[in-house]
């Protein structure tokens, strides 16, 4: 039989629920890290800098998956 060219998605380990929380609360208390919206008083680079602390926290509870910054955003964006 003929290799199937379609490739199978890799699976990755699930957020636990200690990593779902930590980004709740950093959501829940920070309106320009939940909208989106950089008003002119805020550095530039805030949001970034946020998702920085955000995957150093997440990737430091030895529970659940270690991601990227990039990994973290699509992971919870989608």
């Amino acid at each position: 039989m003929a290799e199937s060219s379609v490739s199978k998605r890799k699976r990755t380990e699930n957020t636990s629920v200690e990593q779902c929380d930590i980004y709740l609360e950093h959501i829940e208390g920070d309106y320009i890290f939940r909208s989106g919206v950089i008003n002119p008083t805020v550095e530039p680079k805030y949001i970034e800098n946020k998702w920085k602390k955000l995957t150093i926290e997440l990737n430091s509870l030895g529970k659940g998956p270690v991601l990227t910054k990039e990994a973290w955003q699509k992971r919870f964006k989608d």
